[in-house]
């Protein structure tokens, strides 16, 4: 069966930082544990600092690190920063995208919520990556690889939603699970600005909302597909039999 059109999802590269911001990938691992270790200098500084007061040389201080180690990945405070939000993107990505459990929950209604969930609690878990992504800062490239991995993310859940359930014919279902998502990160926006951190309370609000928005395209009521573990044993017994 064909699936629906979605939007050209991106890869984890362009989620990183971009031109604007200046530097290289290093190719090394030398390089690449260099940066790594400089972008963890940079989550401890957040906890201590607004970002409007760390400069590039502290950050390169506090790393004990020369600047012209640095200099030819991450060039200016701005390309720091953005490799940063690049590496939260990417982990999001990761442990957000993982299956909830190896069979559909009997709703769909819960796997949007347990996908709330996973988003809130990885937030609440990296307080560096909420200001990044929910917060107010300067730079314009981290809230364009927002949107790129919000399309990413979107995509994913909704082939996740298509793995575990028999879905309608959504019209413009690219936009209607983008808007989903946008909706969510409202919420949880509102919230960090207000307290810091998300809220039980915000948390709870965006499923609501979330879950209502859906509601306006999909049935109360899904057809589950087979058990994951099902369709798993039975590529295994085609396999066996095509040899």
């Amino acid at each position: 069966m064909k699936r629906a059109a979605i939007l050209p999802q991106p890869q984890l590269d362009d989620l990183a930082p971009s031109p604007r911001g200046g530097g290289r990938k290093p190719s090394q691992a030398r390089g690449r544990a260099r940066v790594e270790a400089l972008l963890d200098v940079v989550e401890l500084m957040m906890a201590e600092s607004d970002i409007e007061q760390i400069g590039y040389y502290d950050i390169v201080s506090r790393a004990k690190m020369s600047p012209a180690s640095v200099y030819h990945f991450l060039p200016t405070k701005r390309s720091i920063f953005e490799a940063l939000a690049s590496r939260y993107f990417k982990d999001f990505i990761d442990k957000t995208g993982r299956p909830v459990e190896l069979d559909a929950p009997e709703k769909w209604q819960s796997l949007v919520e347990t996908s709330i969930e996973q988003g809130v609690s990885y937030y609440n878990a990296h307080p560096p990556a909420m200001r990044l992504i929910l917060g107010a800062h300067p730079f314009l490239e981290i809230r364009l690889a927002d949107n790129a991995a919000n399309i990413k993310i979107s995509s994913d859940f909704y082939r996740k939603m298509e793995d575990y359930y028999v879905l309608p014919h959504i019209p413009n279902v690219e936009i209607r699970y983008l808007t989903a998502l946008s909706i969510g990160d409202a919420v949880c926006r509102a919230s960090y600005n207000l307290n810091n951190y998300i809220t039980a309370e915000f948390a709870a609000e965006a499923k609501r909302a979330v879950v209502a928005y859906y509601r306006t395209f999909l049935p109360e009521h899904l057809e589950r597909r087979r058990s994951r573990s099902v369709v798993a044993a039975s590529r295994v017994d085609c396999v066996g039999e095509s040899g």
